[in-house]
This record gives structure tokens, C-alpha cells and sequence, in this order.
């Protein structure tokens, strides 16, 4: 019989005793610190009462179909909430033909920010993963327990049952319970008895980035950081200038995707990253009042600069008779009032 010794948990559950819990031979437990692009209400109170309990804590980010900028912003979440070096972070994708696809791009970047990386997804979905390719990177297989036991074995953590947002599990290679080694005190820039070259510098140095470890492939745009261009897996980083200009060389035409999200409105600018973002609307629960018009399509400009987040949004009502446009600015945690561009509440549904 197989004896939990792992718990996963998410804001589902209201409340727990982690202490109680450790004294049932729980050992570890795995917090859910996002979905899409929304982090999870307990997850900061989960992550204190665990290590208060002695509890070794792990992440998982809900992968959300139709938001974009999820890696990054995952990245920026697990950050705020304190996920430590080599702690596991997790990706859990339900049922998606692409579970690859969508998984790679994440853990090559969350390596780079020195955690540990695991897959949470169906079993038989793991069949159909390039194998090699995960045990040459060390992924770590999360899945619920199934009445194959061949599948079973081939796993790391099984899932044996859950309730009310708790979950409770088994981690059968023990890489979870072992005591993280944070390794906080990484050395990113030692090196540092000769001039670099604004724009020009091209080599291997170490990274004044977040991204931090051995020597990178760098490059200095303006003579004091260096940007990492090599990832560790071989692969290539670009930003999105460098995007831009490849774009132009290849002739492609940029057309925007308008994403969907239900939390929309509720966004404050520092849910943004750097960036333009167009998203569509529904009026009907907003407290914008228009009197014929309930889709929309916004647009959003965001800079991040010092630790501030600047933001102006454009809101284009795309079903009413008379154009009807609304534009604020916002900063950080907060929006300014709506200001009418084009139109206004007494012409919105004027003939």
C-alpha cells in the first residue's frame, strides 16, 4: 500500500494544519502559486504555514488555455512569493494535445532561474513525450496514480486522491522530501578588470541578470549589463528587439491576437509585463455604462521601469451604433477614472 508523504494544495482548500499533517508523515508539499496569469489567493499564507510546520515547499503554475505571457509572468510570481532555488517548480496542463509543445518553453526558462522543473499531466500523455529529452534535463513526472502498473513505475509522484483542493501523494523517487540546497550566494559577475563595449560586446562572461549560474553567451547593449543569449539546454534567447529585427528581415507581418480572459477588467497595471496586449471585453458585469454596447476590445501599453509599472489602456466598444472609445492611464496597483475619447454615455447608443 502506498503511504502519502507529499501533499499538493491549491486555494480550494480554506484552511489546513500543516503541523497535523507532518505529524501523519507528510514531509513536503507542493503550493499552487498561479493559473494563467492570476496567483492564487492562499498561496503566500500556504507557503508561510508550511515552512512554520517544517514542511519542504514546492510550486505548481496552472497552465490556462488563451493567456499570453504566462512564462514570464510565472517567472515574476514564483519571485514575489519567495520560491527557492532548486525547490521544484511544477507545470500542470489538463488535457491538451500540445502538452509538449506548451511545457518546453517553461521549464527551459524556469531552469535558467535555477529551479527545479516537473510536468503534472495525465499518464498516458507521457507516452507520447520525447523521453531522452526529459532524463536528459531531469524533468520530474507528476501524475495520478492509474490501475497500470507499468505506467506507475515509470512516474515520480502519484497522485492518490483529493479532496476540497488537497491532494494527497506519493513521491516515489524522494527527490521531494530532500532538503533544498537554495545556494543562494551565486557570484554573477566576478570578472571585472577590463571595459565593455557598449553594443558590441559578444562572449562568455557571467550574467548581471536574474538569470544566474556559471558563464553565459552575453551580450551588453549598453555597456554595463550582460544579457544572457544562451540558454542551458543550447537554445537561443531572444528579446524582443532582437524579435523585431528578425521580423523585418523575414518580411512577416505582425497581427496582433486578441486574447480572452474573464479577469480583465479586474487587472491592475502590474499584472502586465513590458509590452502591447489586446484582450476582448465583456461590458456586461463592468461598471462601464454604455447604452448600446457590450463587447469591446482593449488595448494595453505597458512599460516597466525602476520597480514601477506604467500603463495606458484604450477601450474600443465594438457593438454599439456611434463609435464609442474610452482611454485611462494607470500606474502599479491602480487605475485612473475612464476618460471619453470618442463618444460619450448620452450619444453610446444614439442612431
Amino acid at each position: 500500500m502506498l503511504t502519502p508523504n507529499v501533499i499538493d494544495i491549491s486555494e480550494q482548500c480554506l484552511t489546513t494544519d500543516f503541523s497535523k499533517l507532518k505529524s501523519e508523515g507528510i514531509k513536503s508539499v507542493i503550493i499552487r502559486l498561479g493559473v494563467g496569469n492570476v496567483q492564487d489567493e492562499r498561496a503566500a499564507k500556504f507557503i508561510i504555514g508550511a515552512k512554520n510546520a517544517g514542511l519542504i515547499v514546492h510550486g505548481y503554475h496552472e497552465y490556462q488555455d488563451d493567456v499570453e505571457n504566462q512564462i514570464q509572468w510565472s517567472i515574476q510570481n514564483a519571485h514575489k512569493l519567495g520560491l527557492s532555488n532548486n525547490a521544484y517548480y511544477f507545470l500542470k496542463v489538463k488535457n491538451n494535445k500540445n502538452i509538449e509543445e506548451i511545457f518546453r518553453p517553461f521549464y527551459r526558462n524556469w531552469k535558467m532561474n535555477r529551479w527545479n522543473v516537473g510536468l503534472y499531466a495525465p499518464a498516458t500523455e507521457f507516452k507520447n513525450i520525447n523521453s531522452a529529452e526529459f532524463e536528459r534535463n531531469t524533468i520530474y513526472k507528476w501524475t495520478v496514480k492509474a490501475d497500470n502498473d507499468q505506467l506507475n513505475q515509470k512516474m515520480d509522484l502519484l497522485s492518490i486522491n483529493s479532496l476540497n483542493g488537497l491532494g494527497k501523494d506519493v513521491d516515489v523517487s524522494g527527490k521531494l522530501i530532500q532538503i533544498i540546497d537554495a545556494n543562494e550566494s551565486v557570484e554573477t559577475n566576478p570578472n571585472k578588470d577590463y571595459q565593455v563595449s557598449s553594443g558590441a560586446f559578444v562572449g562568455f562572461d557571467y550574467s548581471t541578470t536574474s538569470v544566474q549560474g556559471g558563464k553565459f553567451l552575453v551580450a551588453s547593449p549598453d555597456g554595463i549589463n550582460k544579457i544572457p543569449k544562451l540558454g542551458p539546454d543550447g537554445s537561443f534567447m531572444f528579446n524582443r528587439d532582437d524579435g523585431e529585427r528578425i521580423l523585418k528581415l523575414i518580411g512577416a507581418k505582425i497581427v496582433p491576437r486578441i486574447r480572452i480572459d474573464k479577469n480583465t477588467l479586474l487587472k491592475t497595471p502590474a499584472d502586465y509585463s513590458d509590452g502591447v496586449f489586446y484582450e476582448k471585453v465583456f461590458l456586461d458585469n463592468s461598471r462601464i455604462k454604455i447604452n448600446q454596447g457590450k463587447l469591446g476590445i482593449l488595448i494595453t501599453k505597458v512599460i516597466v521601469n525602476d520597480n514601477h509599472c506604467y500603463a495606458r489602456q484604450q477601450l474600443e466598444i465594438v457593438d454599439s451604433k456611434s463609435p464609442v472609445t474610452l482611454l485611462r492611464n494607470g500606474q502599479d496597483d491602480a487605475w485612473k477614472d475612464w476618460n471619453y475619447l470618442l463618444g460619450d454615455e448620452e450619444n453610446a447608443g444614439a442612431d
